[in-house]
């Protein structure tokens, strides 16, 4: 009688879950946006440890404790949900950015240059993700996906620049060697470098590192 109370006692255990059972489905719109934001910052947590090739949504939902099924509620993809984490980091820089141009009101070319230069501080994050921008995230999404990140990206930039001492009819107009198809794409990322390393610089200086500081994105 008692190995047969231990055999159930030890099925029944079995059959717990080992961690608190979270709702199916979150009912009222603030449910859902904190839900969402589990589900990014556990894929966040995630990616500090592990490759975005070898990341999974499976990862992802035990890491949220979801089940698959309500990952995919809110992202129809790795790409989409990683898209959703670039926008998040670009979103807070830019906000932090124009924070610091509004206190400052720079109006020098060197005070616009430490501005940008303090926004940027501990932004690693955002750098790994801008190098999947242009290499997984754009060409792997929906294309309406895709074309609204652009969109939003374009207008939240937008608001920044009129913090900037500049006059709505500055125009910058780069000139390349050959067809630069993806120069929208590599403008997304904008490398600062000081004077006294870029200063004289060519292009082979910084192809070989010569003129790079640090160790990239």
């Amino acid at each position: 009688m008692l190995h047969s109370v231990r055999k159930l006692t030890k099925l029944w255990s079995s059959l717990m879950p080992s961690e608190p059972v979270r709702p199916a489905r979150a009912r009222s719109a603030e449910e859902k946006n904190q839900r969402r934001d589990d589900i990014l910052r556990a894929a966040e947590r995630l990616w500090t440890s592990t490759t975005y090739a070898e990341l999974s949504m499976n990862q992802v939902a035990r890491e949220a404790k979801l089940a698959k099924g309500t990952l995919y509620l809110y992202f129809d993809t790795k790409e989409e949900l990683f898209l959703a984490l670039l926008s998040e980091h670009l979103g807070q820089w830019i906000t932090r950015t124009s924070d610091l141009l509004i206190e400052r009101q720079p109006r020098t070319p060197q005070q616009m240059t430490d501005v940008l230069l303090d926004s940027a501080d501990s932004l690693t994050p955002l750098r790994r993700l801008l190098v999947l921008l242009g290499t997984v995230l754009e060409r792997n999404v929906r294309p309406e996906l895709a074309t609204e990140f652009r969109r939003d990206l374009d207008a939240q930039l937008g608001r920044l620049v009129e913090h900037m001492p500049y006059s709505p009819a500055t125009t910058l107009r780069i000139h390349t060697s050959r067809p630069t198809p993806n120069l929208p794409i590599d403008m997304v990322s904008i490398h600062i470098v000081s004077r006294k390393h870029g200063e004289g610089a060519a292009t082979e200086d910084y192809n070989s590192g010569r003129a790079a500081i640090g160790s990239g994105p």
